[in-house]
């Protein structure tokens, strides 16, 4: 087990009486461990702020979380949620009033569980933040058609549809499964992908690329090219990226999951 010196406490940035109170009683069972701790609201952080071998405690939601964890690369990390807005918590592992199980984290008592991230590029340049939860690639106007052409291994069609959605494990009980996917455990070394509402044309035959699950391996390559303007791209359902027409999309896993501590049950 990790002995932890430093840790970094992100937090929302209007936190309720509940939650300040929290903040202040986690930073008082930092210090009483001789942790040394800095704090700042995620809606002002950096990816520069985050200590290099720091514990990472997120206290907020789930928009909290994912805001963090984009700019966190090996740092090993904790999220609290509010119990104020726990139908907004869904991946939290404890909320503010369980703090004890906090004190048995830092005490070494701790499971760690690994939540796969997706690696996305355009045209050939990674992207520098990873993907927690999924990413959409669709039309901007979600009652117009998307226009594409995917490939899934050796596969290739043009499609159109509702849009395409990638998601790991973690986002696979959301958005993923609200869509007619299947949720599957984060930890598992993949992402799946599905397409929504596929559009089928005058000779009603249906697409074949429809669903699939990526690994890390060349048999399950996964590319979509943009056939039309108005096409973005949403990771963790954040403000889309524009893309243009010929734009190419590529989703691998990445090689930094994310390393998240859990009270030992």
């Amino acid at each position: 087990m990790v002995k932890f010196k430093k840790a970094f406490l992100v937090h929302n940035e209007v936190p309720d009486i509940a939650a300040r109170t929290a903040l202040k009683e986690i930073e008082k069972m930092l210090r009483a461990k001789k942790i040394s701790c800095k704090k700042k609201a995620s809606s002002i952080l950096l990816k520069e702020d985050l200590p290099a071998n720091a514990l990472i405690i997120i206290v907020g939601t789930d928009g909290t979380f994912l805001q963090t964890c984009k700019y966190v690369t090996n740092q090993q990390v904790i999220f609290i949620g509010l119990e104020s807005h726990s139908s907004v918590c869904t991946l939290q592992d404890f909320s503010i009033l369980e703090l004890s199980k906090l004190q048995s984290i830092i005490e070494g008592n701790y499971s760690e569980k690994v939540r796969q991230r997706l690696l996305v590029s355009i045209n050939g340049f990674p992207l520098e933040e990873p993907v927690l939860n999924e990413a959409f690639f669709g039309s901007e106007k979600a009652y117009l058609l998307s226009e594409y052409e995917i490939q899934f291994g050796d596969k290739r069609e043009v499609q159109k549809s509702s849009g395409v959605l990638i998601a790991t494990g973690t986002g696979s009980t959301s958005w993923f499964s609200s869509a007619g996917g299947k949720p599957f455990s984060c930890e598992l070394n993949e992402a799946r992908f599905l397409v929504r509402e596929i559009h089928v044309g005058p000779t009603k035959q249906k697409p074949a690329i429809l669903y699939g699950r990526i690994i890390d391996s060349p048999e399950t390559k996964f590319e979509l090219i943009a056939k039309k303007e108005e096409m973005i791209l949403a990771l963790d359902s954040a403000s889309p990226r524009y893309l243009t027409k010929g734009d190419k999309i590529t989703i691998n896993l990445s090689k930094n999951p994310l390393h998240a501590l859990c009270p030992k049950v």
